[in-house]
């Protein structure tokens, strides 16, 4: 194998590397399923959104009323305790 042909291959193996490595789109979710999947009330939900900055719930807001929760995040964010400290 060439020189050439080596750093060609080495960059191929980056790249692949870097577009594995690169995370999936977030899977939204509505609060409805949100609450169903946390097997609480919307209004806990919505309460937990409003006070996202303070609190790291994974909520995206969508315009000024539309809201969806990250489900990978909303796990991660349970595992790692919620609310719990």
């Amino acid at each position: 194998m060439s020189t050439d042909e080596a750093i060609r291959q080495l960059i191929r193996e980056e790249l692949a590397s870097w577009v594995n490595s690169v995370p999936a789109e977030p899977e939204l979710i509505t609060v409805d399923e949100a609450a169903k999947l946390c097997g609480v009330s919307k209004s806990v939900i919505y309460g937990l959104a409003k006070d996202a900055a303070t609190n790291s719930f994974p909520s995206v807001r969508l315009g000024t009323k539309i809201i969806h929760i990250d489900k990978r995040r909303l796990s991660r964010w349970i595992q790692a305790g919620g609310l719990a400290e």
